[in-house]
């Protein structure tokens, strides 16, 4: 405001101006495309176990993150009016050494995980 009670308007601040360097345009970089992988020392294979169906079923919600299919088993008596029982046959796909240790120690108790030979 000045003396004489009008408003002065000042001009908007302008950003300084920077000097751009103009380089000539550059052809651009050719690479080769490779796929960098760690080294593993054993191949990710597949693993099964056997247990009886109460338990997988018991279990299940603990192996949901390992990726696996799991099959019905009717084991029929013997003689004598035994009762037949179910298991489940349960296949692990793509099993690491790690995965196998940690699904090894969740079906300890019901079953032995066997791992399928791999081919490298």
């Amino acid at each position: 405001t000045t003396n004489n009670g009008t408003t002065q308007k000042t001009p908007p601040k302008q950003p300084p101006v920077v000097a751009v360097e103009k380089r000539p345009p550059q052809p651009p970089v050719q690479r080769e495309e490779t796929s960098i992988q760690q080294p593993r020392l054993h191949k990710n294979c597949s693993a099964r176990v056997s247990m009886p169906e109460d338990d997988y079923h018991r279990i299940k919600g603990l192996l949901g993150k390992y990726p696996h299919a799991a099959s019905r088993q009717v084991v029929e008596g013997g003689e004598n009016g035994a009762q037949s029982s179910s298991r489940m046959n349960v296949l692990f796909m793509s099993v690491s050494d790690q995965d196998a240790g940690a699904i090894q120690a969740v079906v300890g108790r019901y079953g032995q995980l066997n791992r399928a030979p791999c081919n490298k």
